[in-house]
């Protein structure tokens, strides 16, 4: 397995570089980032450790989500990380592009909803965070459980009939430990009986610090 090697520990210096992403682009090369903060892609080589390493990656992430983004009117910073969908359940397909830069709409080709779900991972900056999603009420959508990380942040149902809006759904805050890549996941446990599939109509996704 290829790693970077660390460099030697230095005195805390940064530099600053311009540098023009092509948007379409711009979720690989948060992706390649992001890999900077993991301390298994690294190896020592200098005196500067994997983790120290790591973490120094992590805090430079931070300030370029922060950069890009910058504060709302609340004052409060609000991080869109590139979501990127990673893994899904065998039994789900991609049903169409989105022209949010994150989404698309997931279904289910079966009835199971035991197998269902679709995961994203980002890079979190540590804090207090609510995760709102967008999401389409149909005759087909499901009843929607998210978990961050492993925690359960929320659960709604989407049905409706005649097909029904865009809405924000507001998971419960959730607490990251310290900044770092992090999964979130979209699962279908269920529907209401009159619904007519097991949709997860997902078209972005913003997460909030608290303030």
């Amino acid at each position: 397995m290829n790693r970077w090697l660390t460099p030697n520990a230095a005195g805390g210096e940064t530099a600053r570089r311009v540098l023009s992403i092509p948007v379409e682009l711009l979720p690989h090369v948060n992706g390649a980032l992001q890999q900077l903060t993991e301390v298994w892609n690294w190896e020592q080589d200098g005196t500067m450790t994997p983790d120290q390493a790591a973490a120094l990656s992590a805090a430079m992430m931070e300030e370029y989500y922060v950069t890009i983004l910058g504060d709302d009117v609340n004052g409060r910073l609000v991080t869109v990380p590139v979501w990127r969908p990673i893994a899904h359940s065998a039994n789900w397909v991609w049903e169409g592009a989105s022209n949010q830069f994150n989404g698309g709409w997931w279904r289910s080709n079966t009835a199971d909803p035991s197998n269902n779900s679709v995961t994203f991972q980002a890079w979190i900056g540590d804090g207090v965070w609510y995760v709102r999603s967008l999401m389409a009420t149909t005759p087909q959508s499901a009843i929607v459980e998210v978990d961050l990380n492993g925690a359960y942040i929320g659960q709604w149902d989407n049905y409706s009939n005649p097909i029904g809006y865009n809405v924000i759904r507001t998971s419960n805050p959730w607490v990251c430990p310290y900044p770092g890549l992090y999964q979130l996941v979209y699962r279908s446990v269920g529907k209401f009986g009159s619904s007519g599939g097991y949709r997860i109509s997902l078209s972005d996704i913003v997460i909030e610090r608290a303030g």
